[in-house]
């Protein structure tokens, strides 16, 4: 947080992705290929060069929001108290309140084409640690 930043919510994230279009993914709609994205790469065994597609790029110039790694949101993933699509002022992006699961976007270097939708959810534990697990940080612009 010395620089102002932090993990985008889940809304910032598909936003960032989708734009004012809805785009199914982030570069547009169009399927997803090696020139857009990295998934689908066993023979990787971890993630590839960052800012290597710039094809893939989203609306809002945002590198490798699709493939490569998973990106942790702030956003709690509970369907039973916080269902999908989102309120605004709901809770589920309030950092302090404990959760056991939280929300991951964009697939990774491992994972199938369909992984890559800007719309696609997936979650874990915090604290678990996987090679296919990053993050991005935000701030808000001045």
């Amino acid at each position: 947080m010395s620089r102002g930043a932090q993990l985008p919510t889940e809304r910032e994230w598909e936003y960032a992705a989708r734009g004012v279009e809805n785009w199914i993914y982030p570069w547009g709609d169009q399927s997803p290929n090696g020139s857009l994205a990295i998934f689908e790469r066993p023979d990787l065994q971890g993630t590839d060069r960052v800012l290597s597609l710039p094809n893939g790029n989203s609306w809002v110039g945002a590198a490798d929001m699709a493939g490569n790694i998973w990106e942790w949101t702030s956003t709690i993933y509970d369907e039973q108290r916080f269902p999908y699509p989102y309120s605004l002022r709901d809770g589920r992006d309030n950092l302090y309140l404990q959760a056991e699961f939280r929300v991951l976007r964009g697939g990774a270097w491992n994972t199938h084409a369909g992984n890559l939708r800007s719309t696609y959810r997936d979650w874990n534990k915090p604290s678990d640690a996987y090679n296919y697990y990053g993050f991005r940080c935000v701030r808000l612009l001045e």
